[in-house]
């Protein structure tokens, strides 16, 4: 299988019409199939940053002397606007 990525809905489907079989192109829920080939899309910002507080709960509220507050390890949140889109991506 081929997996794409592409920037919006729009931009999916006239990259799945450019593909081999492009007769064959099936829309599902958040991609379109044809064959071997899969196109689906990403639309805005999926993930962001954690805040501090996500990171430990006393960084709730900010002190001047918690700064710099720098994790050992960078979280990546899924927006919830994005949620069932990145979903979709990660099952396929």
């Amino acid at each position: 299988m081929r997996l794409f990525i592409a920037e919006k809905p729009s931009m999916a489907r006239e990259i799945s019409k450019c593909l081999p079989e492009n007769k064959n192109i099936q829309k599902r829920n958040g991609y379109f199939i044809q064959g071997d080939d899969v196109v689906t899309w990403v639309v805005g910002h999926v993930l962001h940053q954690a805040e501090p507080g996500d990171y430990d709960d006393k960084y709730i509220r900010w002190r001047p002397q918690d700064l710099p507050i720098v994790p050992d390890e960078w979280k990546l949140l899924v927006t919830d606007s994005s949620r069932q889109q990145f979903e979709t991506v990660k099952d396929l």
